[in-house]
C-alpha cells in the first residue's frame, strides 16, 4: 500500500519526466492516499495533454481531496475516465466537485460509489447532470441515496436535453422517472431502456424544429455553488435544464408517437434485451415539479415536490420557470 509519502515521491518523478513521458492513465486504488498526497500529484499533473485515466478509488482523500480535482479537472483536457469511489467524500466535497463536473466537456466516464450522497450531494450530481454533455457513464453504487435523492438524480438527467448520458448505475431510475410525470410503462424498463428513450424523445423534438424548441427552453436563476462572477461561468453558455412541464409533455409526446407507429425505441440497443410492453396506461396529467414553497417575499409558489408522505420540501426561490433540477444547497 501507499501512503502519502509513497505518492509524493512518484508525484516528483511525474513531475520532473512530464515532457518525456506523455502518461495516459494513473491508477492508484486501494491505497492510504489522503489529500496530502493527492495534492503533490494533482501538482504534478496539472497541464497534461496526454492523462486520459486517473483512478484514485479506494482511498481517504476526503472532501479536501475532491476540491484538489475539481481544481484541476479544467487543465486536464484529455481526460476521459475519472473514479473517486469510496473515499468518504461528503456533501461538501461532492458540490465543489460537481460543479466542476458540470463544466467540463471532456469526462466521459465518473464513478463516484461508495460515497454517502444525501439530500444536498444528490442536487450537486443533478446539476451536474443537467448541465454536463459529455458524460456517458455514471456510477452510484452503495452510495445510500434516498428516495428524495434519486429523484433529484434522475430529474437532472432526464431535463438535460443534450445529454449524452447513457449508463447510470446504483439504483432503478424507471420507477423514480414515473414519480415525475412520465409514462407509466417506464416503471418497468431498465436504467439503459429509460436513457435510451431520453435520447429518442430529445432526438425528435429537435426534429421537430429548432426554433420551437429554443421557444420553448427558459432561463434559470443562476444555480452557482461558489461566489464568483456568474458572467465569466462556462455553465451561463450553456442550454438550461428545461422546464419540468416541458420534459414531460415531450416524454409523453414521444411515447405516443412510439405506440402508435411501431417504432422499435431499442433498435440501437447494444444487446438483446427484451423490449418492455408499451400496454401500461400513460401516467396522469399532474406533473411533480420541484420548486419552491416560498418565493424571496414569503409568497406562495406554484408548487412543491412531494415525497412518499406528501410533506412538501423547501429550496431556493426561482421566479422564472420552474425546472426538475433543484438549486443547490449551500454549505454554511
Amino acid at each position: 500500500d501507499m501512503g502519502d509519502d509513497e505518492i509524493c515521491v512518484l508525484a516528483s518523478s511525474i513531475r520532473k519526466n512530464k515532457a518525456r513521458l506523455p502518461m495516459e492513465s494513473i491508477q492508484l486504488s486501494f491505497n492510504n492516499m489522503t489529500h496530502k498526497g493527492l495534492e503533490a500529484l494533482t501538482n504534478a499533473v496539472w497541464g497534461s495533454t496526454t492523462l486520459k485515466e486517473l483512478k484514485l478509488d479506494n482511498n481517504e482523500i476526503g472532501d479536501r481531496g475532491a476540491h484538489q480535482v475539481a481544481a484541476i479537472l479544467p487543465a486536464l483536457k484529455a481526460l476521459r475516465i475519472l473514479d473517486v469511489g469510496f473515499n468518504t467524500i461528503k456533501a461538501a466535497g461532492l458540490n465543489i466537485l460537481m460543479k466542476s463536473v458540470a463544466d467540463t466537456d471532456q469526462i466521459h466516464s465518473l464513478s463516484l460509489s461508495g460515497n454517502a450522497i444525501d439530500v444536498p450531494s444528490a442536487k450537486a450530481v443533478a446539476f451536474a447532470l443537467a448541465y454536463n454533455q459529455s458524460l456517458e457513464s455514471i456510477f452510484l453504487v452503495h452510495c445510500s441515496i434516498n428516495h428524495e435523492g434519486k429523484r433529484h438524480i434522475t430529474a437532472g438527467a432526464v431535463s438535460n436535453c443534450q445529454t449524452s448520458l447513457r449508463n447510470l448505475t446504483g439504483f432503478d431510475i424507471g420507477p423514480v422517472v414515473v414519480t415525475l410525470g412520465f409514462p407509466e410503462a417506464l416503471k418497468h424498463w431498465n436504467n439503459e431502456q429509460v436513457m435510451n428513450f431520453i435520447h429518442v424523445m430529445y432526438e425528435k423534438h429537435r426534429g421537430e424544429g429548432d426554433d420551437a424548441e429554443s421557444g420553448m427552453e427558459r432561463d434559470l436563476d443562476p444555480l452557482s455553488f461558489l461566489p464568483g462572477d456568474n458572467e465569466k461561468d462556462p455553465i451561463a453558455s450553456r442550454p438550461s435544464p428545461l422546464e419540468a412541464s416541458l420534459v414531460v409533455e415531450i416524454a409523453k409526446k414521444a411515447y405516443e408517437n412510439l405506440v402508435a407507429n411501431g417504432v422499435d425505441v431499442f433498435s440501437r440497443r447494444r444487446n438483446g434485451a427484451t423490449e418492455p410492453s408499451f400496454g401500461s396506461p400513460l401516467a396522469g396529467e399532474a406533473i411533480m415539479t420541484e420548486t419552491s414553497q416560498r418565493t424571496s417575499q414569503g409568497e406562495e409558489g406554484n408548487g412543491s415536490m412531494h415525497g412518499d408522505n406528501g410533506d412538501s420540501k423547501e429550496y431556493m426561490p426561482t421566479h422564472q420557470a420552474r425546472s426538475f433540477v433543484a438549486p443547490p444547497e449551500h454549505e454554511t
